[in-house]
């Protein structure tokens, strides 16, 4: 097997991976950090302030406040123009990408 073959071998294996456990993490997700980003790019695209909490929160306790600059509510507003699920993959999937693209 030539070195190019191995390399499209080991990246569609890792995909494949990324993809299995991305069915179970990125669920998760919507109890971590992503549901403050998913509401405060909502937020921005309703015009409003992501530093207000005007959103129910959804288990007592939950904290949603907003605590990063301006830019990352902008940057959050194409991935709020999806459901939340939907989002909490698409979320998953950037990120990774990010991780993937600092290691090469």
């Amino acid at each position: 097997m030539s070195s190019r073959n191995k390399c499209i071998f080991l990246a569609v294996l890792a995909a494949a991976i990324l993809f299995g456990f991305s069915l179970e993490a990125a669920p998760r997700s919507l109890t971590s950090d992503f549901e403050r980003y998913y509401h405060a790019g909502a937020a921005a695209l309703e015009g409003d302030s992501p530093y207000a909490l005007t959103r129910k929160i959804p288990t007592p306790g939950d904290d949603l406040t907003f605590k990063y600059l301006p830019f990352f509510a902008q940057a959050m507003m194409p991935v709020a123009l999806l459901p939340k699920e939907w989002a909490a993959y698409a979320w998953f999937w950037i990120i990774s990408g990010c991780y993937i693209a600092m290691l090469l």
